[in-house]
């Protein structure tokens, strides 16, 4: 009897079968392999296009964002400007307490109902709010073009000859001078800086693809928010007032529109709220001052 082939034989068997074995189970783990590869490549694609469609650039979210942006634009125009101010003023008799409850009613308006609205739509709200002030290009913009607004205010609008008209004391317009610049950072500068700059402007921006694009459209749109205020609100002496729609779209953009493009550049170029809050407060600031005085010193 061969030993050798009596042993081997059944060795022979086992190891057939035993690579049968194993070719099946590397072949199914090929498989496995193969289907988990596959299957994480469609997932990937999948959160690649729905990235694309929701949160990708120029996706389907942002345009979203737009969208509800200018209905509530079209809303704040019509609703607000050509009738909540009226009748937010009318609620309580002019003084301290009617401007307080305005400044209340804009910062709620301008600010907390936008930024609720982009919220719920799943924006990021916290950048809108970046000061700015350690990025290049804050402090010497904000100084020069601080002096060259508050000289051409002086030139151009007749605030110092109503100041000086007050007879006000040096004490008086030592803290009346600042305390009209806050007021107006807050009720004129943050309101309509935080809208039309860091809210509607950034998503011009972001549906667009072009910083140029967004500032001259955002420039129109502040322009053209305004017409419904000046048109259903205004009187004969107010700047601008007509009666033929026309010529109140003709004017707030020839007035509204070059402010409007040069702090929208400067949002463009910086994403500093401040500064161009500060700026605004700038241009606001003189003609103002004899209102403000008069309020909290009457």
């Amino acid at each position: 009897m061969d030993h050798t082939s009596g042993f081997w034989g059944p060795c022979r068997i086992f190891s057939s079968k035993m690579r049968a074995k194993a070719a099946a189970i590397t072949s199914a783990l090929r498989e496995s392999h193969a289907s988990a590869v596959l299957d994480q490549t469609s997932r990937r694609g999948i959160r690649g296009c729905l990235s694309g469609a929701v949160g990708g650039g120029g996706g389907l979210s942002r345009w979203l964002e737009l969208w509800a942006l200018l209905a509530f634009l079209v809303l704040y125009a019509v609703g607000f400007l050509g009738w909540g101010m009226s009748a937010t003023r009318a609620a309580v008799p002019a003084g301290r307490e009617q401007e307080l409850l305005v400044l209340a009613v804009k910062l709620v308006v301008h600010v907390g109902a936008p930024a609720l609205l982009l919220a719920l739509l799943g924006a990021k709200i916290a950048p809108l709010f970046n000061s700015g002030l350690g990025r290049p290009g804050f402090w010497l913009p904000l100084l020069v073009l601080g002096a060259i607004i508050l000289a051409l205010m002086c030139v151009v609008s007749p605030a110092l000859d109503e100041i000086k008209a007050l007879h006000a004391s040096i004490a008086t317009l030592l803290w009346a001078a600042p305390a009209t610049f806050i007021w107006l950072a807050l009720e004129a500068g943050l309101c309509e800086e935080f809208l039309f700059r860091a809210v509607l402007q950034t998503r011009l921006a972001a549906v667009l693809k072009t910083e140029a694009g967004a500032v001259a459209t955002g420039a129109v749109l502040f322009a053209l928010a305004h017409v419904p205020g000046l048109y259903l609100r205004g009187h004969p002496g107010v700047d601008g007032y007509s009666t033929d729609p026309v010529q109140v779209i003709a004017f707030t953009i020839a007035v509204l529109s070059p402010v409007a493009l040069l702090f929208g550049t400067l949002w463009a170029r910086t994403r500093s709220l401040l500064l161009i809050v500060l700026l605004h407060a700038a241009v606001d600031v003189l003609p103002n001052m004899n209102d403000f005085v008069r309020t909290w010193t009457g």
